[in-house]
């Protein structure tokens, strides 16, 4: 599936989630209110977490991050409802891409040479968000269920050596159904919440094919509520 097409599932995505949430005057009148916002990182598969984490530990705040998007990269929306002072609802969507990931391939029985395949994964999430400090500084812990489209396919270096190749297992899409979790930490200056975020995603978590293994990723993200 092409980018532009990538866009436009979460764009209507989103736009359902708005519909579905409510929207009364109750609600905007409690805690945070009404708001919607934008963000964007890294998106680190879990078997890349403990180097981005080394790079953390040795090189500092810049070079992990730059680690992160390195694997891969994330851009979505959030929108989110305030309940009380401390509970909000919450909803995202978001588009994440990952690059030239390695992926040993058995046919027959027999292994072929390893392929580097690029992913594109669509969550849409739902749930909510507690906020145990709420003053200036504000640091939120979420939970959601996710409903995930991804597709997955060989990287455009691969393609053009394996022109004729048709191998179910690295090349397909998928619907999956799964959780997050996420820890925000932000500040409210006049009426704007810029915030750092990192949540957790498995994909499929409640939804998995025979023999499947689990898949799960850390959005690393940079964002704002307006």
């Amino acid at each position: 599936m092409k980018r532009t097409q990538l866009v436009v599932n979460a764009c209507i995505a989103l736009a359902m989630m708005v519909l579905m949430w409510p929207t009364s005057s109750v609600y905007a009148a409690s805690g945070e209110g009404i708001r919607l916002g934008f963000f964007f990182g890294g998106s680190v598969p879990d078997a890349d977490v403990g180097n981005v984490y080394r790079k953390l530990v040795d090189d500092g705040v810049k070079e992990s991050y730059s680690a992160a998007r390195d694997v891969g990269t994330h851009f979505g929306a959030k929108l989110r409802i305030g309940l009380s002072e401390s509970f909000s609802l919450q909803g995202t969507a978001s588009i994440n891409f990952f690059r030239n990931q390695e992926q040993q391939v058995v046919i027959g029985g027999v292994k072929v040479p390893s392929f580097l395949t690029s992913s594109s994964y669509v969550p849409v999430t739902a749930g909510a968000v507690w906020f145990p400090i709420n003053t200036i500084v504000r640091v939120g812990l979420s939970g959601e269920m996710v409903y995930t489209y991804r597709k997955v396919g060989l990287s455009s270096s691969q393609d053009a050596l394996y022109p004729d190749i048709n191998i179910g297992n690295i090349d397909y899409s998928r619907n999956d159904v799964g959780a997050a979790l996420g820890l925000n930490v932000g500040l409210d200056i006049l009426g704007l919440q810029p915030h750092v975020e990192v949540k957790k995603i498995w994909s499929n978590q409640f939804v998995r094919a025979a023999g499947e293994p689990e898949v799960a990723f850390v959005q690393v993200s940079l964002g704002i509520l307006l």
